[in-house]
């Protein structure tokens, strides 16, 4: 069918929006094409991945980021992800994905620019040096000697002038006031510090998600960039039972959390379809526990 090739080619390319209106053409002839819902599916796991991505940017750049008006926009959006793909509607899924991914990335710019902005407005005044002083500056000029002369009365003989007192000496020139050099500038007003509750928080969020992005993918090696001590082996015997799944992490609560552990309770949404087909789906409440390791949050045990 050519309408599929031609969604799979502009999802291909990451022309998503022509992809969608694609996709959406090709159901309206056949909404239960299994060929065209692969090409959907691919292009929603794709979607996820680079929505998962930005978001985890984001969240590493802190309350700049997370704070702002795109971020929050995007975790919504991202939430719309799964009701969209649940109510089967796997078009409108992948668009509210890629819409999280553009808020996410917009949020990640925003929030950059303002930490620079603060960084830059915490930077102490440069304080120029004063001029050195000038010795001569104060002096008058000595008054012109007048160059005129009166004439002396005639026929008188011209009287010999008394000597001149001799001059007096010259006054010793005032010392140079001292400059006194400026005083040190004092140490920048510290930053107000990002509460470390609500960045770690978020931070796990981000893990969380793309735990469950990658239970969605039925990725094994994501799976294991989250979950670094998971069984590998039991994990791929498990997804290769699947034709799909669908999870969705939601109502998690912080039972714990210090600088360095986290225990998490959540409910884990999942679809999935067996490879004998036939959809089931499941909602057991599961506990997590994580790590903080070299500065990021890893999943260690899961209940």
């Amino acid at each position: 069918m050519e309408i599929r090739s031609r969604a799979r080619q502009q999802f291909g390319r990451g022309d998503w929006q022509n992809g969608v209106a694609t996709a959406n053409e090709g159901l309206e002839l056949r909404k239960d094409d299994p060929e065209l819902q692969k090409v959907l599916s691919d292009a929603l796991a794709a979607a996820r991945s680079q929505m998962t991505i930005q978001r985890n940017l984001a969240t590493a750049v802190g309350r700049t980021a997370i704070g702002t008006e795109a971020f929050q926009a995007g975790m919504r959006r991202q939430r719309s992800v799964e009701q969209l793909q649940r109510s089967g509607q796997p078009t409108g899924a992948v668009r509210a994905a890629r819409e999280a991914e553009d808020l996410y990335r917009q949020a990640y710019t925003e929030g950059r620019r303002v930490a620079q902005n603060d960084a830059d407005a915490t930077k102490p005044p440069v304080v120029a040096a004063p001029p050195p002083p000038n010795p001569g500056a104060g002096r008058s000029a000595a008054p012109p000697t007048p160059s005129s002369t009166q004439a002396a009365p005639a026929q008188q003989p011209t009287p010999i002038p008394a000597p001149p007192p001799p001059a007096p000496a010259p006054a010793a020139p005032e010392p140079p006031a001292v400059t006194r050099p400026a005083p040190p500038a004092g140490p920048p007003p510290a930053a107000p510090a990002v509460p470390k509750t609500a960045a770690d928080q978020s931070a796990i969020r981000a893990v969380l998600q793309a735990y469950a992005d990658a239970y969605s993918q039925l990725n094994t090696a994501a799976v294991k960039r989250v979950y670094p001590s998971v069984n590998e082996g039991g994990l791929k015997t498990s997804f290769g039972n699947l034709k799909s799944q669908q999870v969705a992490i939601v109502n998690e609560q912080f039972v714990n959390l210090t600088d360095s552990q986290a225990t998490v309770t959540c409910t884990w949404q999942v679809a999935y379809v067996g490879s004998a087909g036939g959809q089931q789906r499941s909602s057991p409440k599961i506990t997590i526990r994580l790590q903080k390791t070299n500065g990021g949050w890893v999943i260690v045990d899961r209940r």
